[in-house]
């Protein structure tokens, strides 16, 4: 027995998704003031998994969304193979991108201090952005854990419907939402500041925080998209159903019930 086609294709996935990310930090990273290559191994390196995580955890939520919407509109492109082939890897991009994030967490712990995260501080202490970030950070691990422990096949096929779509929906969309708010939160000081800072704008490169909460924002975006027209034809067709007008039928498509998350 082998180890299946969905790891594999997941697990290239995600370390092409990492390489891009290591690349794009330490060209941006060598080109601070007093760079030293070292920090690389850590203090950077914590950068490269965070947004890995994050950008895994958005690419596993799109398929099923996407399918959605797509089926709402009466799109044929929601059978895309393209898609299908997203639903299929995207539990296990989950699993592994809860792993990058154990790495980032595990590394933060080991390396928070006024040395590294200063900017952070004011007098020996955070200031509000930073407690709101750390605050959102445990947040988003916590219900990520949730969905990673869901996933399991043991837990998975005990759990009934309601439960499952708990988790895979309100829950795992929260985690994504918090991690994007700890990002965001710890980033947006840097990205409209003036004059820009050698530190965070180093090459003129946008700061790695700005460039891992895109993906993540397109994402959340598509979702309320999804969720807006769901309750239109929902409402549209209350409203057909009262006044004995045209209804609206989206069909549910493929994955049921995975697909409504």
């Amino acid at each position: 027995q082998d180890i299946g086609w969905e790891w594999i294709h997941a697990t290239i996935f995600m370390v092409v998704l990492f390489l891009l990310t290591m690349i794009y930090v330490m060209i941006q990273a060598s080109g601070r003031p007093r760079f030293q290559w070292h920090t690389i191994l850590a203090r950077h390196s914590s950068k490269m998994f965070s947004w890995t995580s994050i950008w895994g955890f958005a690419a596993s939520l799109l398929p099923g969304t996407l399918i959605r919407l797509l089926n709402l509109m009466h799109c044929p492109f929601a059978t895309h193979r393209i898609l299908i082939w997203g639903c299929n890897i995207r539990k296990h991009i989950g699993l592994l991108s809860l792993y990058f994030l154990f790495l980032h967490v595990c590394l933060m712990l080991l390396l928070f201090g006024g040395e590294y995260f200063g900017f952070m501080m004011r007098k020996g202490a955070m200031d509000w952005t930073g407690e709101a970030s750390m605050l959102t950070a445990v947040l988003s691990t916590s219900l990520f854990i949730i969905t990673g422990i869901a996933s399991l096949p043991s837990v998975g096929q005990a759990m009934n419907k309601a439960q499952f779509m708990i988790v895979f929906g309100p829950v795992v969309w929260l985690a994504l939402s918090f991690g994007l708010a700890h990002v965001m939160l710890i980033g947006v000081p840097s990205w409209t500041a003036t004059p820009r800072s050698p530190y965070t704008w180093t090459r003129g490169m946008p700061p790695v925080t700005l460039m891992s909460s895109i993906f993540p924002l397109l994402v959340l975006f598509i979702k309320v998209v999804q969720v807006c027209m769901s309750w239109f034809v929902a409402i549209r067709n209350k409203v057909a159903e009262n006044f004995g007008g045209p209804s609206i039928y989206a069909s549910s498509g493929l994955f049921v019930p995975d697909d409504e998350v």
